[in-house]
């Protein structure tokens, strides 16, 4: 499911990036919050914690003295973390399902539904980001095979965390990341915790 998630997002980079290059370019310094390198630093360090043990269970090995010393969070955020990653744990296929299916029909979305759950809006924007793309990072890391999908997952990261980010700050509950796509519909929801 994972897999049809990056090839579907894969061809939005490729779609988008021909379709474009006909629009209004932007500088990347003129947008707001484009990019937290720290905030990515962390959601690499975030996906670190996360494994899969023996029996194919999604384990979080992060402690909450690990995370604010190693993150520079609060312990309220770490408590709300490690709580989040123990819901992930019970039912991580469950946060991850294909709900629309692939339809045809015009302009379409292509892209993910992020739903953030009670743990993830206490957090503060920005260590929300932070978990949020760490999860989703770990995940689509486990899926990458070659550069190009490694390259997709690196930009899932990195968009979750400041869409996330943003999300919280302004109090919503759910966000889509993608695009719209002319003939396509292909939407993964993602619940976090």
């Amino acid at each position: 499911m994972m897999k049809k998630l990056l090839v579907a997002l894969s061809l939005v980079l490729v779609l988008s990036s021909s379709l474009m290059s006909f629009g209004q370019t932007v500088d990347a310094s003129e947008i707001p919050n484009r990019t937290d390198d720290e905030m990515i630093q962390a959601a690499e360090k975030i996906s670190s914690y996360f494994e899969i043990d023996e029996d194919g269970n999604v384990m979080f090995t992060a402690d909450e003295e690990t995370l604010v010393n190693e993150l520079g969070i609060s312990k309220n955020e770490a408590e709300s973390m490690i709580n989040a990653a123990e819901k992930i744990s019970k039912n991580p296929r469950g946060s991850l399902d294909n709900v629309s299916g692939d339809e045809i029909q015009p302009m379409g979305f292509v892209g993910v539904t992020l739903h953030l759950g009670p743990e993830v809006r206490a957090m503060s924007g920005w260590a929300a980001g932070a978990f949020a793309a760490g999860y989703v990072g770990w995940y689509a890391k486990t899926f990458a095979v070659n550069p190009i999908t490694a390259g997709v997952a690196a930009l899932i990261t990195a968009t979750t965390g400041v869409v996330v980010k943003n999300a919280v700050e302004d109090n919503l509950r759910t966000v889509r990341v993608g695009m719209n796509i002319w003939g396509m519909n292909v939407n993964y929801p993602v619940y976090i915790p």
